[in-house]
């Protein structure tokens, strides 16, 4: 009995601790599995308006770069001292040109000089929900191991 009620905490502990440890470094390189080579694009709510945050890696330092999104306006960017681009546009009357899977575009220079086109595309407004989802599984199965654990302690309690 007493190694089950181990199994069933080792098993507990270790859900816990996936689901608090933190996630991997999202820009490594596009050689080691990472996304350095994409541009991260999603929704941002903020009341009633609607923003699209977009992020990139990868161009030189303070350089300008052009972000083309869909068939909406032009619209340009500045490197920070690490070349990482960030942006949140507010999208306002160009929200219907901004359909879910258009293109976007962010196009600079690398710190080498060449050209550097990042690709990424608009996301439904509704995977916002789908970044909890990663977390709902483990969270379900530590709470049903936990009163597992509570239900089996009552029960071998009161026999003894």
């Amino acid at each position: 009995m007493r190694s089950v009620r181990r199994v069933r905490l080792a098993v507990l502990s270790g859900m816990l601790a996936a689901l608090l440890t933190p996630s991997a470094a999202v820009a490594e390189g596009p050689g080691y599995g990472g996304n350095a080579h994409q541009l991260g694009v999603r929704w941002k709510s903020k009341k009633s308006k609607k923003r699209i945050v977009i992020a990139g890696v990868g161009f030189r330092a303070h350089s300008r770069v052009l972000l083309r999104m869909g068939d909406a306006d032009e619209r340009r960017a500045v490197a920070d001292e690490t070349g990482t681009v960030r942006a949140v546009v507010d999208t306002g009357e160009q929200r219907a040109r901004l359909a879910s899977g258009s293109s976007v575009l962010a196009v600079g220079q690398t710190p080498g000089g060449t050209t550097l086109t990042l690709v990424g595309f608009v996301p439904s407004e509704s995977d916002d929900d789908l970044d909890l989802a990663g977390w709902a599984l483990p969270a379900i199965g530590a709470l049903v191991l936990a009163r597992g654990a509570l239900v089996r302690r009552k029960h071998y309690g009161s026999k003894r």
